[in-house]
């Protein structure tokens, strides 16, 4: 591929914190880079969890 940056666009998910590690300044736009443990507010989970009284506080999204 001559430029990577015409690709189209894709997401992917890294463990044990290590895209945040590779970006402590956040993203191109400052905008810190999420961890498992951001997953549930980013996606606005906390209301259904709670409706389907899934304990989730302080636990880690791979692990609910």
């Amino acid at each position: 591929m001559s430029n990577p940056k015409k690709s189209k666009p894709h997401t992917v998910i890294l463990g044990a914190g290590a895209s945040r590690q590779a970006f402590l300044d956040g993203d191109a736009n400052g905008r810190m880079v999420p961890l498992m443990t951001d997953l549930i507010k980013i996606l606005e989970l906390e209301k259904v969890f709670k409706e389907k009284n899934i304990e989730f506080k302080g636990k880690d999204f791979e692990k609910i």
